[in-house]
């Protein structure tokens, strides 16, 4: 399995750190992410259930969150599956 990754990591003031969140959200709305880095560019389809794990930390002056999600593609349906209470007749012959 081909496993493509990207990281990001900036400063900025909140109200940027806000516009990346605003179009984080937009993007699971809509059914799917586009990441760019530089040249370096990564596409996922948000389908499905997502787990959602948030970590909040505060020490002195040090404030901390965390958020992670995690989900699985839709599978796609690859031909035509059926269940039979009683095994198919084949054609005899």
């Amino acid at each position: 399995m081909n496993k493509e990754q990207l990281a990001m990591t900036f400063y900025a003031p909140p109200e940027v750190i806000a516009e990346h969140l605003e179009a984080l959200a937009a993007s699971f709305r809509n059914g799917k992410l586009s990441l760019s880095v530089g040249a370096e560019h990564l596409e996922m389809a948000a389908e499905g259930a997502v787990d959602m794990d948030v970590h909040a930390e505060k020490k002195g002056v040090r404030n901390t969150l965390s958020v992670e999600l995690r989900w699985r593609n839709k599978p796609e349906l690859v031909g035509e599956a059926v269940i039979h209470a009683e095994p198919p007749k084949r054609p005899e012959g």
